[in-house]
């Protein structure tokens, strides 16, 4: 289950050239559970794996998976360099967009993988926080003349917990849940949780400067620490063998597995086991029988024209044909299904493409002989277009492009030393204990201070570097609790950091 505790937005339209478009959201919370497994019949189990299917389809369509992949086509830019005003509009509200959000909390509970020992998984988020800035990194309007952008992104008290022998939430009312997982984020936040800042430089132009990558990302992590015990490994054995078992049932179960445990009938457990096994190679050999090729050959030939005429209208679809397409929904496998999707609307695209050539040469013909050719008054337009553009903060003589200034997109036309893009890590701590889960007593600690990632992209190469000013792995069982170093650097070297540096 859910909950959202309130959503605002503000966007305002009268003076885009002045004021950010902002989004408050506050109280994300979601709350799942692994549910106990339910005993089916075959019908049953047949049905859920249909209903499952036609859900992932309706996700594929919805997402356009199901739509072929478009050739990137070079489109020709005018002189004038005048922008599509909509688009103009568009990126003027996002460029400027504020983002805040306020207290995220997603938790996991699993009283099904062991009922004995029920834990919960869950992250918690104080803040999330995306702003326009300055350079100096001070929140600030971006202009639209601007041809650098930049974009700065705080993530407050970020946290990762895992609970061992917890009590289930989705036991309790919703005001309670609520409650509960609020005040969750404020024990896990105290308890251990790191920040990131993230600061982004965009240019937005697209002319090649030699001392100006085209993006650069910088992120800032403080102290990252970690505490794993013997219960953790314990639970996600557990979770392991759950899923395991889970798959299995839901491969073999069709077979009809023993009622009675092992112990009392391994001969009935011994003939499950042979059935499963010469049912998969039964099918797998079905998959070559060239009568199998040809059924399915004609399946995929009728479903693509019947999915044609539903795309295009499913009115069209007589009974008759709506049965081809359920029957073969349950035959023939999600990936089967969605590669004929795909083959269909491939087929209509072109359809449509051949008709509106057809149309355009028609018109053209048409207006070629036509005498009586319309003006049109444009002066009504020509006002529109300024109140638009002293809305959004465009000026003609700003944008219009020049003959001097070279546009490269293509990486063979840029320089090889040339830095499209550039990525900075940075981390100040990380920390890791395995710990003993009776008495907490250390066993292993690993320790990295100040930890840096460089990562250089050019038109032909890529360029990392990551350095390390110190780190230790200590074993504490050897010497009764006294940390016993087993890797770590040198402390009497010179050098601030340790490098490594691969290019490629």
């Amino acid at each position: 289950e859910g909950f959202v505790g309130k959503v605002q937005m503000k966007v305002p339209w009268h003076d885009l050239q002045n004021e950010s478009a902002v989004i408050r959201i506050s109280d994300i919370f979601l709350l799942s559970a692994a549910l106990p497994e339910q005993e089916r019949t075959l019908q049953e189990q047949e049905h859920l794996e249909l209903s499952m299917k036609l859900a992932r389809l309706a996700m594929a369509k919805l997402m356009q998976f199901d739509q072929p992949k478009e050739e990137k086509k070079e489109v020709d830019t005018p002189e004038t360099g005048i922008p599509n005003i909509f688009e103009g509009v568009i990126v003027k509200v996002v460029d400027n967009m504020q983002v805040f959000i306020d207290n995220i909390h997603v938790r996991y509970e699993d009283n099904v993988s062991n009922p004995a020992k029920p834990f919960a998984f869950g992250v918690t988020v104080k803040a999330i926080h995306m702003q326009s800035a300055d350079e100096d990194w001070k929140p600030n309007f971006n202009s639209a003349r601007r041809e650098t952008m930049y974009k700065l992104l705080a993530v407050k008290n970020f946290s990762v917990y895992f609970d061992t022998n917890t009590n289930d939430l989705l036991q309790l009312n919703q005001d309670t849940v609520v409650g509960r997982m609020r005040e969750l984020i404020e024990e896990k936040n105290a308890h251990s949780s790191i920040s990131v800042t993230v600061k982004a430089i965009v240019n937005t132009t697209r002319k090649v400067v030699l001392s100006k990558p085209q993006f650069i990302l910088d992120i800032s992590i403080d102290d990252l620490s970690g505490t794993i015990n013997q219960e953790h490994l314990h639970s996600l054995a557990d979770v392991g063998n759950w899923i395991t078992l889970w798959q299995k049932k839901n491969k073999y179960g069709v077979f009809k597995p023993p009622e009675q445990p092992v112990e009392k009938n391994p001969l009935a457990w011994w003939k499950h086991a042979l059935d499963a096994t010469r049912g998969e190679v039964v099918n797998k050999i079905k998959q070559w029988n060239w009568n199998n090729i040809k059924s399915l050959l004609a399946s995929r030939a009728s479903y693509i024209e019947i999915y044609k005429k539903f795309v295009r209208n499913p009115n069209l679809v007589t009974p008759e044909e709506q049965g081809v397409m359920d029957s073969i929904h349950k035959e023939y496998t999600y990936e089967d299904i969605l590669s004929w999707r795909k083959l269909a609307n491939a087929s209509l695209k072109d359809e449509d493409e051949k008709d509106k050539f057809e149309v355009k040469v028609t018109a053209f013909f048409n207006n070629l002989f036509s005498e009586n050719k319309k003006k049109v008054d444009k002066t009504q337009t020509k006002a529109a277009l300024k109140d638009l553009y002293r809305m959004i903060g465009y000026q003609e003589e700003t944008y219009a492009l020049k003959r001097e200034d070279t546009l490269v997109s293509d990486t063979d036309d840029q320089p090889p030393d040339y830095v499209m893009a550039l990525l900075n890590v940075s981390l100040s701590s990380f920390s890791f204990k395995l710990e003993d889960y009776k008495d907490k007593a250390t066993l292993l600690d690993i320790l990295i201070k100040k930890s840096d990632l460089n990562i250089q992209l050019y038109p032909k190469a890529q360029s990392i570097r990551a350095s390390v000013k110190s780190f230790e792995i200590c074993e504490y069982s050897a010497l009764e609790g006294e940390p016993f170093r087993i890797l770590t650097t040198n402390h009497d070297s010179k050098e601030d950091t340790h490098d490594l540096n691969v290019l490629s």
